[in-house]
């Protein structure tokens, strides 16, 4: 009897350890909306109450699991084995538990500034990303060792509050006879799975009645959506991610699925290779003469919202302005990311193929053959001799190596030109263009093409973007209410200034040297500004997309024209190609888009709407799913289909 009474007082010790942990997530959830409170502005208490209560019963699933694995390493064993050290390991997972919901928060705060989301799939890229230089931006933006001190510091003051709670044992039952044990067996049967039913499902007794990660994002306002996860289901989201990830590298459709696919795309099902299934042919001369001298500039973090007339008044892109005002530009902002990552907007160009899930750069296909739509073979095949220009590191996500693979003859980083400004990740911008330029200037005779990915706009923000000619001051006046008035945001914006001027700066120069020179200005991703209101999709996930140069006509795109990232190497064989010249592209260029539709892995955009996929017709979710069945198909299981 003596053990069973031990088990009695170790679940009640396990139901408060339960219960103290539900309500201290629930308080890191209000501290976590108390600290974007001016997103809260326009949203209705009532709003936030549902966010609290959705969240409340979806943690109870994270609060649960932590409390079991403590109970089941804790009471069960003491069952069988009577001196087995049950409350010292129950309290010391608890402990940890304290440490890790702590530490958490810390983490969750400035990761949603940064990605405007609670943890999520781009966490994933931190395991082939470069971890020193992610490692010295966490220490050098966000306070690292302080934030771990303070983090240790909360810890054990709960620690203690918990230790509190545990030593006052409401329950000191003491089994006497049979019919006792009849009795508390009784209700330990009755009370512990409907408890336990209750908990597994978030406050309901099905997966239809209660609430999982994936349908907890019920509420009209993002912030609120991203409030219902905590820590620990917001790390499940990206435990799924990585588990779709990983089945996403094995075919799991057929060959008609396939085809199927391909029919879609507006491709030859019964051609014999991938490749000529998709082959598209110029219909129209777009240029009157081939430009000698052709440049893409990926522009780091380059993002739509500044463009935009709410924000015109600070000024953050006024030198790409000019550019637009002129009569040889064609321009969209309905223009999408392949995702949030700059790899990912770096693979799609690369390749020509849909790759969140794929990491061509790292999958053994890339490096035996060339993808035939990926930019660099487009611009081989049209006679450009290929270069490669990176403001990082050459040991960013392989990319020297990757670029070289496919169909770039040189390749240029941060540690093969000389700079003296930059952060851990690379160098400032007016190196790496500095360093483009001076070869545009020595081999003027040359046609190239190059592709220049810039890095300054990338935290760690640590540019004195003032000295260059940032006006702080009047910036910081002309800020609307949706964005956050402090230091940290205006160095942000700086570097948003910095960045635009440095390229606008570096095209000017080039004209100058190469006047036929064709410019392609595009952004990797946005994602990556804090908003103090709840943005909308296009401010969120939009970024620019603009051609430049002698011969180019406003014209070519439509007012609501859309495009993405997967788009940009066909559209450039279209401008560059003669009628009659072939190239390969899974999705039809920015020209010859009927629809007006083009999809991501999570977004959409038709005209000027910008939308969740989950939200889409029939005819998005059909191009969004063929782009990826033919992208997998081409990377795992290579280009034969007959």
């Amino acid at each position: 009897m003596d053990r069973f009474d031990k088990f009695l007082v170790n679940l009640q010790q396990s139901i408060k350890i339960f219960m103290f942990l539900i309500v201290l997530i629930n308080l890191y959830r209000i501290i976590f909306l108390y600290v974007f409170s001016e997103q809260l502005v326009a949203i209705n208490w009532q709003e936030i109450v549902n966010c609290l209560w959705l969240g409340f019963r979806l943690s109870l699933k994270t609060a649960g699991l932590l409390a079991l694995i403590g109970f089941v390493f804790s009471a069960l064993p003491q069952i069988l084995i009577g001196k087995w050290p049950a409350r010292v390991i129950s309290k010391s997972f608890a402990y940890f538990s304290i440490f890790i919901l702590t530490f958490g928060v810390f983490t969750r705060v400035p990761y949603y500034k940064l990605y405007n989301s609670t943890f999520n799939s781009t966490l994933l890229n931190v395991l082939h990303d470069d971890v020193w230089a992610i490692y010295q931006t966490v220490v050098n933006e966000y306070n690292f060792y302080p934030a771990l001190i303070a983090v240790l510091v909360i810890t054990v003051g709960l620690c203690k509050i918990l230790n509190r709670i545990l030593a006052i044992e409401y329950w000191q039952y003491k089994v006497k006879n049979s019919k006792e044990i009849l009795r508390a067996s009784i209700f330990l049967l009755c009370f512990l799975p409907f408890f336990c039913v209750l908990v597994r499902f978030g406050g309901g007794y099905s997966y239809r009645t209660g609430i999982h990660w994936e349908n907890a994002g019920r509420l009209s306002a993002h912030i609120l959506n991203e409030a219902i996860l905590d820590d620990g289901q917001a790390m499940y989201r990206v435990w799924f991610a990585y588990k779709r990830i990983n089945k996403a590298h094995k075919i799991s459709f057929t060959k008609q699925d396939l085809e199927k696919s391909i029919d879609v795309l507006g491709g030859n099902r019964r051609a014999k290779t991938i490749d000529e299934a998709l082959k598209r042919t110029v219909d129209r001369q777009m240029l009157s003469v081939q430009p000698q001298n052709v440049i893409l500039i990926l522009g780091e973090n380059y993002a739509a919202w500044p463009f935009l007339d709410e924000y015109k008044d600070i000024g953050l892109v006024d030198e790409c302005k000019k550019l637009l005002n002129t009569d040889k530009v064609a321009y969209t902002f309905n223009f999408l990311s392949q995702g949030s990552e700059t790899v990912m907007a770096t693979n799609a160009l690369l390749t020509g193929l849909d790759n969140l899930f794929l990491h061509e750069n790292y999958q053994p296909t890339s490096y035996r053959e060339k993808y035939s739509g990926g930019i660099g073979t487009i611009m081989k095949n049209l006679g450009y001799k290929t270069y490669f220009w990176y403001g990082g590191f050459s040991s960013w996500q392989d990319v020297e190596k990757f670029t070289k693979a496919q169909s770039f003859d040189h390749f240029r980083a941060a540690d093969s030109y000389p700079y003296s400004e930059g952060n851990v990740w690379g160098a400032a911008d007016e190196y790496l263009f500095t360093a483009v330029r001076k070869h545009i200037e020595q081999y003027k005779e040359e046609k190239a093409f190059h592709f220049v990915l810039t890095m300054s706009n990338h935290p760690p923000f640590t540019l004195d973007v003032e000295s260059k000619g940032f006006k702080k001051e009047k910036v910081k006046n002309g800020l609307p209410d949706s964005i956050i008035n402090d230091e940290k945001i205006l160095n942000h914006l700086g570097h948003i200034w910095y960045a635009d001027k440095t390229m606008c700066d570096f095209i000017r120069q080039v004209e100058t040297i190469k006047p036929d020179t064709l410019f392609t200005m595009v952004g990797d991703h946005a994602e990556r500004f804090s908003f103090a209101k709840a943005a909308t999709r296009q401010e969120l996930s939009a970024v620019p997309c603009i051609f430049y140069g002698k011969g180019v006509q406003k014209s070519w795109f439509r007012n609501n024209q859309v495009g993405a990232h997967m788009q940009l190497p066909g559209t450039l064989a279209e401008v560059l190609g003669k009628p009659g010249d072939t190239y390969t592209a899974i999705m039809p260029n920015m020209f010859n888009n009927k629809n007006n539709i083009v999809a991501n892995n999570y977004l959409y955009v038709k005209d000027n709407k910008f939308d969740g996929i989950g939200n889409s017709n029939k005819q998005v979710k059909e191009l969004s799913g063929s782009t990826k069945r033919v992208s997998a198909w081409r990377v795992l299981k290579g280009n034969e289909l007959n």
